[in-house]
């Protein structure tokens, strides 16, 4: 058997918490939009939207086969194009 093997790769599950977290951090940020799409490579595509201090409105992408990786990879996006936490409604 060659070490090739075209076998399917494993299904990665992550705990409900990890994604609870990620969720919170992105929704600190702006406003969260998720778009799923069956027929596209990266299946998940989460969108940030969040205001500048100069009032500028700035939308960030992440994408991703992984709904985990894909809202990261908005965060990050985000925090480089210089988003901070909307303060938490009391």
């Amino acid at each position: 058997m060659s070490i090739f093997s075209l076998s399917r790769p494993a299904v990665e599950v992550l705990p409900s918490e990890t994604l609870d977290r990620l969720w919170a951090e992105a929704e600190r940020l702006g406003r969260i939009e998720v778009d799923h799409s069956l027929s596209n490579r990266d299946d998940y595509r989460v969108r940030i939207r969040f205001e500048r201090s100069s009032g500028t409105v700035v939308w960030v992408q992440g994408a991703d086969k992984n709904i985990a990786f894909a809202i990261s990879a908005a965060i990050n996006e985000a925090r480089e194009m210089g988003a901070s936490e909307m303060p938490v409604a009391q």
